[in-house]
């Protein structure tokens, strides 16, 4: 497959999460994303969660709220 007929198939898609404002990079994020969801669900604190992800992915703690924000918008 081409690289053209992938954004012809993920065009709306992508539109779609430029007009919300959000980057299509930051699907680098999902997996810290799986994890802040887990590490919360299991019963940590958010802000245990965020020390702990922010050494682990190499982050800010600025860049791991506006991650958990983010990845929480309904569309």
């Amino acid at each position: 497959m081409k690289v053209y007929e992938v954004f012809t198939l993920a065009k709306p898609l992508i539109e779609k999460l430029t007009s919300s404002g959000i980057n299509p990079k930051d699907i680098q994020y999902m997996d810290l994303y799986d994890d802040f969801l887990r590490l919360k669900n299991e019963g940590h604190k958010v802000t245990y969660i965020e020390a702990y992800l922010c050494e682990e992915y190499g982050i800010k703690k600025t860049k791991f709220y506006e991650l958990t924000k983010l990845f929480d918008i309904d569309l």
